[in-house]
């Protein structure tokens, strides 16, 4: 039976993750990872990890995370002022930071970039 210790849900828009640390009751601890959102064949999708697997994990998306970061950089980079300054009016007149990335056709944390680029804090 699970004992969870610790809780978070991460509320992505389609797919909601649960991450749990727990300790069973055979005394080993372990983090579970759920996708809330079933599969197309109605299941859930979970990953668990014991402590030692946890932290190569987060090493590894650590990782991964610079990589964003450094291309996120490179096109913010490869905006024009021209572009910068029509999401920041477009951001002014009302739409949200997601929308923008939608019709954009890039991401939210590139536009959140420019709004900060542009001294909007905390868009």
């Amino acid at each position: 039976m699970k004992n969870p210790k610790k809780s978070l849900h991460l509320n992505f828009d389609k797919n909601p993750v649960n991450i749990e640390y727990l300790k069973h009751a055979n005394g080993m601890s372990y983090i579970e990872i759920t996708e809330t959102a079933p599969d197309e064949n109605g299941k859930k999708k979970q990953a668990r990890l014991s402590k030692a697997q946890f932290d190569t994990f987060v090493n590894g998306l650590l990782q991964f995370q610079k990589n964003f970061q450094e291309a996120l950089n490179q096109e913010f980079q490869a905006l024009t002022d021209a572009e910068k300054q029509h999401i920041t009016q477009q951001y002014q007149a009302g739409a949200a930071a997601k929308e923008l990335g939608d019709s954009l056709h890039t991401t939210e944390a590139l536009i959140k970039m420019v709004l900060q680029s542009q001294g909007i804090k905390n868009p």
